[in-house]
């Protein structure tokens, strides 16, 4: 998956995901939604981003105080502004190259003018505001959804997170306990031997529809039934977080969905709350999300949508409850 501030294999609003203590009993998740209306997807290789909209205005450059480490710091300033500020150093590995779009990605336009558009492109630089030329692209329109978007199978995307006809996820909701009426899809993938389980979230201000997600490992060592198992592990920084496995007997991968997601449905409220707990969210408590969306020629897209602050796009603040109460 391509990864930049709304960006992705689309676009990524930001996030640095923490894990989530045991101790955490979920009752409901935090969205920053971003107002985002049109995309731009690159069509060209290797693209300048520009300070203005011009051919001589300024290039975009990114400089790291090394090759890339634990401690690797990284800015990002323009060649017609202050530009000896940063310099490639040898002896300490400091490095100097362009800041990049790619082909295939899609960014969101936060500004158009005489032929060019300003890209939301990294919250890393978002001050930027880089403008490449639209010839290099072509431009996308969200399509308002008044109503959840259908749950896709995301592995029917393709590398950049398009697709013209995309499978879909059956979508099922808890029929009783404490988190009653939750909808959610769940999809095991061979290829990795990962449940992924998505809860959806419409967010009506700006029409598109937000995932909070969960990877489960699937083992098939277990029985007939799933068996769900949970061990704790420790970070570079000894936090602790938890690793959720699910045990299940060799069976196709279409049974082990359907068996999947019948427990999800009939589980107790405590083992539900085991795969909540695993949602992604960032120190504050707000949701590291897929967005999905359509545009105004039917094509569904996704993005990921991360947490820490985008200064340049307006923002609203969701919060959805997980329980019935």
């Amino acid at each position: 998956m391509k990864t930049f501030a709304l960006s992705s294999r689309l676009a990524t609003l930001m996030f640095a995901a923490s894990a989530l203590t045991a101790v955490a009993q979920p009752t409901q998740v935090k969205v920053k939604a971003y107002e985002f209306s049109k995309f731009l997807e690159i069509t060209k290789d290797d693209v300048n981003l520009r300070r203005q909209p011009s051919t001589t205005s300024g290039k975009l450059m990114e400089w790291s105080s090394d090759g890339g480490s634990y401690f690797t710091e990284t800015y990002y300033y323009y060649t017609d502004y202050n530009p000896k500020r940063y310099r490639a150093n040898n002896s300490t590995g400091a490095m100097v190259d362009k800041a990049r779009v790619y082909k295939g990605w899609t960014y969101p336009v936060f500004d158009e003018r005489n032929g060019w558009y300003q890209l939301q492109v990294n919250n890393r630089y978002d001050e930027a505001k880089p403008w490449v030329l639209g010839s290099f692209g072509k431009l996308y329109t969200l399509r308002k959804a008044a109503e959840l978007v259908p749950v896709p199978n995301l592995s029917s995307f393709d590398e950049h997170g398009s697709s013209h006809s995309p499978s879909f996820v059956q979508t099922v909701a808890r029929k009783n306990g404490k988190y009653k009426g939750l909808k959610f899809g769940a999809d095991y993938r061979a290829s990795d031997g990962m449940l992924i389980v998505s809860f959806p979230f419409h967010v009506a201000d700006y029409g598109y529809t937000v995932l909070a997600t969960v990877g489960l490992s699937v083992d098939y060592t277990g029985g007939s039934k799933p068996q769900l198992n949970v061990t704790k592990e420790y970070g570079m920084d000894d936090e602790e977080y938890e690793v959720v496995t699910f045990k299940i007997g060799k069976v196709p991968p279409v049974v082990a969905t359907r068996l999947l997601q019948n427990w999800l449905l009939t589980c107790s409220d405590t083992d539900f709350e085991k795969v909540l707990r695993n949602i992604s969210t960032n120190d504050d408590g707000y949701l590291n999300a897929t967005v999905i969306y359509i545009d105004t020629e039917g094509v569904y897209h996704t993005m990921e949508l991360y947490a820490e602050p985008v200064s340049s796009l307006p923002s609203k603040q969701y919060t959805f409850k997980l329980t019935a109460q």
